[in-house]
């Protein structure tokens, strides 16, 4: 990885070990700019400003957790029933700091964040609770036999975690 693709990761590092400790409303450019070993004018170069920074960490934190959480439900071998799908999921948030505030809305950590209108949490709907996803578990069984090997774990995968685009949005 070049320097010009590692630099913004380490800024949202430092973004996310600042905003754990002091919340979102504490947080200023300058102390992520500080937090990272860089100058505020570069984190600027690469993030127009706090809200900008503050999604792109909302979205890569949401990608680290989906991915980790995928990789319980195929690891475990009942990782396509219902239950699974919900171990996987405690595990994923808990391993996530940022993830568990975001999904309690932990005014602290978030903030003002979620007053503002066309926030990341108002155009992002959660899979979890899709009308899809508990109608296929209670067609399969729930935790039966049968819901593990005739929807496996690619149901859960599919009707839980629906692809993001990069600015939040749920697509087909």
């Amino acid at each position: 990885m070049s320097d010009n693709d590692e630099r913004p990761q380490q800024i949202l590092d430092a973004a996310a070990a600042v905003i754990i400790r002091h919340g979102y409303d504490k947080t200023t450019m300058s102390d992520i700019a500080e937090e990272a070993g860089a100058s505020r004018r570069t984190v600027c170069l690469y993030f127009k400003g706090k809200e900008e920074l503050f999604e792109a960490l909302l979205y890569r934190e949401y990608m680290q957790y989906s991915q980790t959480w995928l990789e319980h439900i195929e690891a475990d071998p009942r990782g396509g029933t219902l239950s699974g799908c919900y171990r996987a999921l405690f595990h994923s948030v808990n391993s996530r700091p940022l993830i568990a505030a975001m999904m309690r809305r932990d005014r602290r950590v978030i903030g003002n964040y979620l007053r503002k209108r066309d926030n990341l949490f108002a155009r992002m709907q959660s899979g979890v609770n899709t009308s899809d996803f508990f109608s296929g578990a209670a067609s399969g069984g729930g935790d039966s036999p049968g819901y593990r090997s005739g929807r496996d774990s690619t149901h859960c995968r599919d009707a839980v975690l629906r692809p993001v685009d990069n600015r939040g949005f749920q697509t087909a």
